[in-house]
């Protein structure tokens, strides 16, 4: 009798000793579990808050290092965004598929011109109440477009109001600025028209709106190209041999003004050979 409570005993006891080892396993695995669970959430926590200030911010990471910036947001007549970027760069997105792509876009002689990824020339037009529309024509699909519209107060307070606009980093034609001179200055009602030696000429109403194209003098005869390609060409007095220059801006149907220039003039200008060649 007492050896079997003594073999019971022992079993027991190696029962006791098994039981407190897979216990002390199972605590262990549920202490590590533990541990992985909250360095996982601390993670989690991180990952949240670094994209949490991106959202706020408005900007990437890769944003801010480009130095690039959306200085223009369109408003949709449906549920597509389009911004354009300080770098002349813009992105069309439509969220509810995440669907997105990038081209260029221009701001030139108060024409807003969209280049697509695959080169397709989008230009929008300007309402009576000088709102730009863009209807834009998604190269991912035929069937993905959608009609955005800006205000005049809106693009006249990021694009300025020169009809111009230069890209961050950019040099525009600050050079080309430097090496001509004024030719001649036309005498208008209300505005500016200046010709310079390199061919082109400035038009300019108060510092609000200005054009810039190009002239030539060529068997007698003035003429302009507008910046959207218009012709206009000047008309000379049979008397006193004066020209006279009516002047459409593309801005504007309702901006027009009447230009002279005496032959006394216009000959000290552009010579007296009836020709005239660029410097």
């Amino acid at each position: 009798m007492k050896g079997i409570t003594r073999k019971y005993g022992t079993l027991l006891a190696l029962l006791a000793a098994l039981f407190l080892s897979v216990g002390l396993v199972f605590l262990t695995a549920c202490s590590g579990d533990e541990e992985s669970s909250t360095a996982s959430s601390s993670s989690t926590s991180a990952t949240t808050s670094d994209s949490d200030t991106s959202d706020e911010t408005g900007t990437s990471g890769d944003e801010e290092e480009e130095g690039t910036m959306v200085i223009l947001s369109w408003t949709a007549a449906g549920t597509c965004t389009f911004d354009c970027y300080d770098d002349g760069t813009y992105v069309f997105a439509f969220p509810d598929y995440g669907v997105s792509e990038s081209g260029t876009w221009t701001w030139s002689s108060w024409t807003f011109t969209v280049t697509t990824p695959d080169g397709n020339v989008i230009v929008a037009d300007m309402d009576e109440d000088n709102s730009l529309v863009l209807v834009y024509q998604s190269d991912i699909s035929e069937s993905l477009y959608d009609t955005f519209t800006v205000s005049s107060s809106v693009w006249a307070s990021v694009l300025g109001t020169s009809g111009e606009y230069t890209p961050t980093g950019s040099t525009g034609s600050d050079d080309t600025a430097e090496t001509v001179s004024v030719l001649v200055e036309w005498t208008g009602t209300y505005c500016t028209l200046v010709c310079y030696t390199d061919g082109t000429y400035e038009f300019d109403y108060s510092g609000l709106v200005t054009e810039v194209g190009t002239w030539t003098w060529s068997s007698w005869s003035f003429s302009l190209t507008t910046p959207a390609g218009n012709e206009i060409a000047a008309s000379m007095d049979d008397d006193t041999n004066a020209l006279t220059l009516v002047y459409q801006a593309d801005a504007s149907e309702q901006l027009v003004d009447t230009f002279t220039l005496a032959s006394s003039e216009w000959s000290s200008a552009f010579g007296i050979t009836g020709e005239y060649t660029v410097s």
